[in-house]
């Protein structure tokens, strides 16, 4: 036993300095991982600032109000080292280092630059540590030089605050004690100011024909868009332009989506017209209880940015979205199968449709953006152009231009069986909006927006028109219907089907032109909101999830010229 005992007490003996080389081993590799870490924090905190805000913009701070402060001296003078080891760090260290200043060996060793210094208290796990941070200003030559600030640079006033240069180098130092000795752990990282993007040119023009949505029997919101256009072209330090159109698209808020004949283009590089087509489909596996529309076309124009000129399309050659014919009733709306519609209703059919007797209309565009009688034959009608001219054109210089217009064929709401057309038509028979700046003094204009929609109701042996509304409109005539009381046939009335409808007013329409500036906004030309459609047995109205939103005809377009 006593030999036994002697055999493990000399094998302890000979192991325990490599114990306690394990243990100081991994303290120590905590200590540089957390220093490291505090390091790389302070970096981060450097770079998510503003590289200058100027003094007079206000009481906003940049990289620069903490980290270069000015050109105050340190209010206590450094000693870097206590005999052989680095000596703590002070607060008051603080302060600006003239080129030939004194400085620690973990500092910069040329070049005047201003220091911080920061503690971090010990934590629940974490040790303490105080942070020291270098910033100099740099040159733009390979390799950087350090670059003095004026006399008087301070950002604390409008007079001197600019920075010496457009990129500061940042060394941040973290020292942590360990085994009675002070330590550091230095990370390095250049920090450059981003210029501000100065806007050229810049002309959109954007288009949704029809928008409708709901929610299914599952409580999932479900929603369908026809005719959907956006154009976009600019010009910053480069030219861009992007087109994007899609015909239909449905989508469940399952993720589940859908869609027709759609592109989304871009240039540079420049690229020469195309067509895509599409044949009818369906959202999902449900056929049209849900969303379904027939074949559909995208014309997508040449798109070019030569000689920095944002270019899409033409009035002859527009950006088109097109719904082309009536299978699964052109477009198709509801939000349940027909059976678990309210049978007070009578409804036969899915509750926005195309109707049954819609014809087509010309898709193109005139030059002075109108909706023109050429082109393909469209029920759902996006169309719309972006050009831009040279300052120097003999003909139309300096022009930048965006236009937007839309129709529809009749579109049907709540078709029955005694009124299989449905009980509600709306027509929006042309919308366009044209924004324009010209000339060298850049003179904004927009045109007078035009937009005309014939919204009508089945009175129980015919349709009677509810409202014309137009672009001088200014009362909304679907607000002097009364739907409580006024009949649809067999026993219904407008209130059973429409909770609210709206025909868009002058006054809500949104037109700007000034400072080489122009904007139209057109939200919405006809909307509707129905009445819970679908059955629910415990409450006598239906169900409430089931009402159903409609827009039609909303676009815009913008144009702005500061070359």
């Amino acid at each position: 036993m006593v030999v036994a005992l002697g055999i493990l007490m000399m094998l302890v003996t000979a192991l325990l300095p490599q114990l306690v080389v394990g243990i100081q081993a991994t303290s120590t590799s905590r200590l540089v991982t957390q220093a490291k870490g505090v390091a790389q924090a302070e970096l981060e905190t450097m770079r998510n600032l503003p590289y200058h805000v100027s003094y007079d913009a206000g009481d906003f701070r940049d990289v620069l109000d903490y980290y270069y402060k000015d050109l105050a001296a340190p209010g206590t003078s450094p000693v870097c080292k206590a005999g052989a080891k680095l000596a703590p760090p002070k607060p008051g260290w603080t302060g600006y280092v003239a080129p030939s200043a004194v400085r620690c060996s973990y500092e910069p060793a040329t070049g005047a630059f201003y220091r911080t210094v920061r503690p971090v208290p010990a934590a629940e796990g974490i040790s303490a540590f105080t942070v020291v941070t270098s910033t100099q200003f740099l040159s733009a030559s390979t390799p950087p030089a350090a670059v003095t600030p004026q006399s008087g640079y301070n950002t604390q006033s409008a007079v001197g605050g600019e920075p010496a240069s457009s990129q500061i180098g940042a060394t941040v130092t973290v020292l942590y004690t360990e085994r009675a000795s002070l330590r550091p752990t230095s990370v390095t990282t250049q920090i450059a100011r981003q210029p501000q993007l100065t806007t050229r040119v810049h002309a959109d023009a954007v288009v949704s024909a029809v928008e409708v949505g709901s929610e299914t029997p599952a409580g999932v919101p479900v929603s369908l868009s026809a005719g959907q256009l956006s154009l976009t072209g600019s010009l910053t330090h480069a030219s861009k332009v992007v087109a994007t159109l899609a015909a239909t698209s449905g989508a469940l808020a399952t993720g589940e989506k859908a869609g027709g004949a759609a592109a989304t283009v871009s240039a540079p590089p420049g690229r020469s017209s195309s067509v895509s087509l599409a044949g009818a489909a369906a959202l999902g596996g449900a056929g049209c209880d849900y969303a379904c529309w027939g074949a559909t076309r995208a014309d997508v124009p040449g798109l070019s940015v030569a000689g920095g000129l944002p270019l899409i399309g033409s009035p002859s050659a527009p950006a088109q979205s097109l719904l082309t014919d009536t299978s699964n009733y052109g477009i198709s709306f509801g939000n349940g199968p027909v059976a678990s519609y309210r049978p007070e209703l009578k409804l036969s059919a899915p509750v926005v449709r195309l109707d049954p007797n819609a014809v087509t209309a010309g898709s193109g565009v005139t030059d002075s953006c109108v909706a023109g009688t050429s082109g393909t034959g469209s029920y759902v009608t996006a169309s719309g152009f972006v050009r831009t001219t040279a300052t120097s054109a003999a003909t139309d210089p300096s022009t930048v231009e965006s236009c937007a217009v839309s129709r529809t064929s009749t579109l049907s709401l709540f078709p029955t069986i005694f009124a299989p057309r449905g009980i509600v038509l709306i027509e929006l028979q042309r919308a366009s909006v044209r924004c324009r700046v010209s000339g060298a003094s850049h003179t904004a204009s927009v045109d007078p927006p035009d937009y005309k929609a014939v919204v009508q109701y089945w009175n129980g042996s015919s349709y009677q028109t509810a409202a014309t509304i137009t672009a001088s409109t200014t009362t909304d005539p679907l607000q002097s219907i009364d739907l409580a009381t006024t009949a649809t046939g067999d026993g219904t009335f407008l209130g059973d089907y429409v909770s609210s409808w709206s025909g868009l007013t002058r006054g809500a329409v949104t037109t700007s032109a000034a400072a080489g500036r122009a904007l139209v906004k057109v939200p919405g030309v006809v909307t509707v909101v129905t009445q819970p459609v679908r059955k629910d047995d415990t409450i006598a109205t239906g169900d409430p999830t089931s009402t159903i939103s409609l827009t039609v005809g909303s676009l815009s377009c913008s144009a702005l010229d500061a070359r």
